[in-house]
């Protein structure tokens, strides 16, 4: 038993005899013209400039004799057309190297760990980033060594078996909400020629549950080309971000979003991040609030398929996310919709088509309304499109267009008493200040948008004792142009001279203007419409009795 004691002690001491001479080799080897060597090799191998400050040895693998580099205050520089800052800095490197590989011309990095590395993304002239032109450069590498395989041996390139990032950092440069954190990253095979297994995860600024995750493979690279294939899981909860950002990105839609607010998008991703790259996709929303502030928000729900395209992920993304058909809970009603969402060069694009129902119009424009939009009642959209584009939220605003139709029952006119205003103009000329109301069992009208106005055609509002119809316009500032023609029956029809058919009661049309705004608009019977119907009726009813007497004394 003491002899086989002896042999194990032995072998002990001469694995660690072999692998303090393994850390001295190295150390050698990383020193003085040593390092310089290697951070040269490493340098053309990536392309741009690398430095480090501190290099040290420490035992990797005892069995494998496989010695552990670690480096701290490592610099890559920006390639060429880019500012002097450095385009990735990190705390540290740990790497495990191949002894062996040290005596050739390619050494072989077994595993690279990097922690706490920060990359800063900017574009140049040409509009291409600094990541972009690194990974052409970084991709053409094995084309220029296979030309030279013929060659005798001295240039050398490095190869990295397995990359791993800890608790990294990236800022786009320019870009207000541009920063990710926590970026942790893992390539295995990578330099092999094959597909890299990935696995990655970060998150949006400092938030907690704004983030993405990616597992699959990318590569095998080649120059312009950054294939992938994998799924791609993005959750976006708008409840973390400022405030100012959400005013200014998404307007009075996202003014509060609320805190358990959470979009989700999964995707199974194909393709090509340095052309195009595109999957079938599944978008979640829970908790979600729209609307302009938190005593004016509506719960907004759904679970939709989709199709969502990325191109040029590497340089200037363009995203777009295709949703051909959806049913989303807005509140107590039903959103039934086709939709579209495209973001390219800072540039949105959206577009919406289908039908609502079951919300009360008052409820759904004050989520979105400042001033009061004056009317309430069950709503029904049987049909709309509408589409924007823009940078910002007042962009896509100002730029909103569409068409549609629109069904209001059992309803309101708050600010607006037409019946009282035509009574009223019959005593009195002249501009009215509406003070009641209007109620309305059915209001129907053609809608279309564009140049920040609201146009009504087509328009029949039944109720409060009148049949309204007409056109105009509603200004984005709730500014009021309306052209309306009431029709009264009964006693105010014969109070104008109207006179009753048969069984039917006296009828008279009114004309009415309706100006001001929305909170306090201005309604205008014509005077002069009024005293021409009230003669035309009076002359007619005066011919009709004397036509009558004539035919009795027959």
């Amino acid at each position: 038993m003491s002899k086989l004691w002896k042999i194990l002690l032995g072998l002990v001491v001469l694995v660690a005899v072999l692998a303090g001479a393994a850390v001295l080799m190295a150390r050698s080897m990383i020193s003085g013209a040593g390092k310089q060597k290697m951070l040269a090799m490493l340098s053309d191998s990536l392309g741009v400039a690398v430095t480090v400050g501190e290099i040290d040895v420490k035992i990797g693998s005892l069995l494998k004799l496989e010695p552990a580099l670690g480096l701290d205050q490592i610099r890559l520089a920006n390639p060429p057309g880019f500012s002097s800052k450095p385009m990735v800095e990190a705390e540290g490197i740990d790497a495990i190297i191949s002894v062996s590989s040290l005596f050739s011309s390619s050494p072989r990095i077994i595993a690279l760990a990097i922690t706490k590395p920060l990359l800063l993304v900017e574009k140049n002239a040409a509009g291409k980033t600094n990541l972009e032109v690194f990974m052409d450069r970084l991709q053409a590498k094995p084309a220029a060594s296979t030309q030279q395989a013929g060659a005798p041996a001295g240039g050398g390139s490095l190869s990295i078996e397995d990359l791993k990032v800890e608790g990294g950092s990236m800022k786009l440069a320019g870009e207000e909400l541009g920063s990710w954190r926590r970026i942790d990253l893992r390539l295995g095979g990578f330099g092999s020629g094959r597909p890299l297994t990935a696995k990655a995860s970060a998150h949006l600024m400092e938030t907690k549950k704004s983030m993405l995750e990616f597992q699959g493979t990318i590569g095998p690279f080649a120059e312009g080309s950054t294939p992938i294939d994998g799924k791609l899981d993005v959750a976006f909860a708008p409840g973390e971000l400022p405030k100012s950002f959400l005013l200014k990105e998404f307007g009075a839609f996202l003014a509060a979003p609320g805190d358990k607010a959470l979009l989700k998008v999964g995707v199974a991703l194909k393709g090509d991040l340095a052309r195009t790259a595109s999957g079938a996709t599944q978008v979640t929303l829970a908790d979600f609030l729209i609307g302009r502030d938190e005593q004016h928000r509506l719960p907004l729900t759904g679970n939709v398929a989709g199709q969502l395209t990325l191109k040029h992920a590497l340089s200037g993304p363009a995203i777009q996310i295709d949703i051909p058909k959806s049913a989303f809970g807005l509140a107590a009603g039903q959103l039934a919709a086709s939709m579209s969402f495209a973001s390219d060069a800072g540039q949105e694009r959206a577009s919406l088509a289908g039908s609502l129902k079951g919300l009360d119009i008052q409820q759904l424009l004050g989520a979105f309304l400042d001033n009061d939009p004056g009317i309430q009642g069950a709503l029904h959209i049987p049909r709309f499109e509408l589409r924007t584009v823009g940078r910002d939220a007042p962009q896509m605003r100002n730029a909103l267009s569409g068409a549609g139709s629109i069904e209001v029952a059992n309803g309101k006119l708050k600010q607006m008493d037409l019946l009282g205003s035509i009574t009223g103009a019959m005593g009195k000329a002249g501009l009215m200040q509406a003070t009641g109301s209007t109620t309305f069992t059915t209001l129907k009208t053609n809608f279309a948008i564009q140049d920040q106005t609201l146009t009504l055609t087509d328009a029949v509002m039944d109720g409060g004792g009148l049949r309204t119809t007409g056109a105009g316009r509603v200004g984005f500032d709730t500014a009021l142009n309306l052209k309306l023609q009431a029709q009264v029956s009964g006693r105010i029809a014969e109070l104008l001279g109207a006179r009753p058919r048969g069984d039917q009661p006296a009828q008279s049309i009114i004309p009415v203007d309706v100006a001001g705004t929305t909170s306090s608009p201005k309604v205008t019977p014509s005077v002069k419409g009024l005293a021409a119907e009230a003669t035309k009726n009076y002359v007619g009813g005066f011919l009709d009795k004397l036509l009558t007497n004539k035919a009795n004394k027959k």
